[in-house]
């Protein structure tokens, strides 16, 4: 994904009309969920158009890219390599506002269906079918495909994203969490990793209302009756900015999400080794500690600028 183009939209700041919204967040999750979060060619507009929303992200693709929502990727090709794609990832920004629009819209609400251009029944036929054809129609693609797959109101196939498929991709992405994946991947009884970052995404916001072509991070630390908010601003239009912007979501990230699984542990009674094995953890410990530190400094540096002194 290139330069200071491309965004992400799960559910965006970015306080435009309600159906560009959505528009912008559903290509955030497809381009997301298709990517894999970390895949090496990313997604082509040609995996899209299999998906069925070529056209949606062509008609956005600009104003992602400008936006550092999405970016290009890199690739050398073959030498008489005739056929050479553009392929398009999500970037760590793009990543939170997919989650915060699957979050806000989906979790809980409706499942989250991933349309395909594969067509199971012509749509002039499905309209004509009686409710009880249609659910044979539906348990048959069920038993052909599996568990997850169904047929749209347009006679296509529909994929559904289970949330734990979705979470646990985007564990993935974290890299200080990495080593624990194949502990968070194991089902559960009750509360546990999963549960612990599904929450994270109302605790951070993205604003593109920042003048000069800067973001806002803005992370809010809640307890009991008390909320603080941090913003930080990015340029858009410089490297540097950027890297540390992404850092910097991924941190957060991982910060709550470390103190959503104490709060599991210690207010919640949650017992779970795996909870248990993440809080141990030397590295995570030490992480914590150092973003508390640079988060309460942040803090005292706004009182400061707030004193009767200034």
């Amino acid at each position: 994904m290139d330069r200071e183009d491309q965004g992400n939209s799960f559910a965006i700041g970015i306080r435009l009309r309600q159906k560009r919204q959505g528009e912008f967040g559903r290509n955030l999750v497809r381009g997301s969920i298709l990517a894999r979060f970390e895949d090496k060619f990313g997604v082509s507009s040609y995996n899209l158009e299999e998906s069925g929303y070529r056209r949606t992200f062509s008609r956005h693709k600009d104003y992602m890219l400008a936006n550092w929502m999405i970016k290009t990727l890199p690739i050398i090709w073959p030498d008489g390599y005739k056929i050479r794609s553009i392929y398009y990832n999500t970037t760590p920004l793009g990543k939170v506002l997919a989650m915060k629009y699957w979050y806000n819209e989906f979790l809980g609400k409706k499942p989250l269906i991933m349309k395909t251009n594969e067509i199971v029944v012509d749509a002039k036929e499905w309209s004509k079918f009686s409710d009880d054809m249609k659910g044979e129609e539906q348990m048959d693609v069920r038993r052909s495909y599996g568990e997850g797959h169904h047929i749209l109101d347009d006679g296509r196939l529909g994929i559904e994203i289970k949330p734990d498929d979705l979470l646990i991709s985007f564990f993935e992405f974290l890299p200080r969490l990495k080593k624990f994946i194949d502990d968070i991947k194991k089902p559960f009884r009750g509360l546990g990793p999963k549960e612990a970052l599904q929450f994270i995404f109302s605790e951070i916001d993205i604003n593109y209302a920042a003048p000069n072509n800067r973001a806002g991070i803005e992370i809010k630390f809640r307890k009991y009756e008390t909320h603080v908010q941090i913003i930080r601003y990015f340029k858009l239009d410089n490297p540097d900015d950027l890297g540390v912007m992404h850092d910097y979501i991924l941190d957060s990230i991982t910060f709550f999400f470390l103190r959503n699984l104490e709060v599991m542990q210690k207010e919640l009674g949650v017992k779970n080794p795996v909870v248990s094995k993440i809080l141990e953890d030397p590295d995570l410990k030490s992480f914590r500690e150092n973003y508390q530190m640079k988060a309460k400094s942040a803090l005292q540096e706004s009182l400061n600028f707030l004193s009767d002194d200034n």
